[in-house]
């Protein structure tokens, strides 16, 4: 693999990829964290989001040995992937830098994927957002259901500050509640509101942003 022998734990998973697997079909979950200043910010909230979502797929994940995680870089990207009957594989790189003045476009069509709510390794969905938006000039695609209200973009969540509210989409709507909007919302100090929103519901002058935990957050702008 890139001229180098892979690990016992790569072979393992290359392995599976030619045989009626979880790998296969995309049956697992994972995880991407920020490492920083020593530690993985979040860290619990990563592992207990792991573990529970493993669990909705029907099996365990040991989060014990993943508590003690190192990096090489001072600023790192810490994907964790966890799959049935294997060990977690921890991919450590540097952290990308975070996008300069995003613009976010809208998907035309609704998006409605039944494990929306859980990060899963089956992950070509998003990917062919991504890449619809790369395609077209822009950092990314907000999604909307199918009465067109606002979910998340391919790879992070959406919210608005508008005087002294922030809103979010309701997380009862089909998308993917991420780590980083949870505790922008609860370390927010201002009102907070969950919303069932519309692209044209959000105010002209309302500051919107994306989030998650490799960017933080990052204002950004959307054009219809």
């Amino acid at each position: 693999m890139n001229g180098k022998r892979p690990s016992s734990k790569q072979s393992q998973y290359l392995e599976s990829l030619a045989t009626d697997s979880p790998l296969f079909f995309g049956e697992g979950v994972f995880t991407t964290a920020k490492f920083i200043d020593g530690q993985i910010e979040y860290l619990s909230d990563h592992l207990e989001r792991l573990q529970a979502h493993a669990a909705v797929l029907g099996f365990s994940v040991d989060i014990e040995p993943l508590r003690n995680i190192q990096s090489p870089f001072d600023v790192a990207k810490v994907k964790i992937i966890a799959l049935r009957d294997m060990e977690p594989l921890v991919q450590i790189s540097e952290c990308p830098l975070p996008p300069e003045s995003p613009r976010l476009c809208v998907y035309p069509e609704p998006v409605l994927m039944p494990l929306a709510r859980l990060k899963t390794i089956s992950y070509l969905d998003r990917l062919w957002l991504k890449r619809f938006a790369e395609k077209r000039g822009f950092y990314d695609c907000i999604t909307t259901d199918d009465k067109g209200y606002i979910l998340e973009t391919s790879r992070a969540n959406i919210f608005w500050i508008e005087g002294d509210t922030l809103y979010y989409p309701d997380p009862e709507l089909p998308y993917l509640f991420g780590i980083q909007l949870k505790n922008i919302i609860k370390e927010a100090r201002m009102k907070t509101k969950a919303v069932k929103a519309k692209i044209e519901d959000i105010p002209k002058n309302a500051a919107i942003y994306i989030c998650n935990c490799l960017i933080g957050k990052q204002a950004t702008k959307i054009v219809p």
